[in-house]
C-alpha cells in the first residue's frame, strides 16, 4: 500500500496551518517557524517551507510574494492585498 504523503494530514501540517490561521499578519515561513517550534520543538523550517507549499498548492492557503519575499494568508476569502510603502505592512481589503 503507497500512502500519499501529500494529501496525508499531518500533526505538523495542522499546526502550521492553525498557526497561519490565528494571525491577520501575513507572515513569512520564518515566523510561522518560530510560532509553531513553541509547541513542536523537534519541528524544522525545511518542514515549514514544505508544508506551507503543499498547503499553497492545494488551495487551503495564500502564497504571496511581496517585495522578494513569500508572505503566507490563512485566509482563502476573496479579497486584495495592500501594502504600505513606508514599512511593508501587508493589510486585508475585503470588498462587498
Amino acid at each position: 500500500m503507497i500512502i500519499d504523503k501529500q494529501r496525508r494530514n499531518t500533526i505538523q501540517r495542522e499546526k502550521i496551518k492553525q498557526t497561519l490561521c490565528s494571525v491577520k499578519t501575513h507572515p513569512t515561513a520564518e515566523s510561522v517557524y518560530n510560532q509553531v517550534k513553541k509547541e513542536i520543538p523537534q519541528i524544522t523550517l525545511a518542514t515549514v517551507y514544505r508544508n506551507l507549499n503543499l498547503l499553497a498548492d492545494q488551495g487551503e492557503i495564500l502564497k504571496l510574494e511581496i517585495n522578494k519575499e513569500f508572505h503566507y494568508d490563512g485566509d482563502i476569502s476573496s479579497h486584495q492585498h495592500c501594502v504600505c510603502r513606508n514599512c511593508g505592512q501587508i493589510s486585508d481589503v475585503f470588498h462587498k
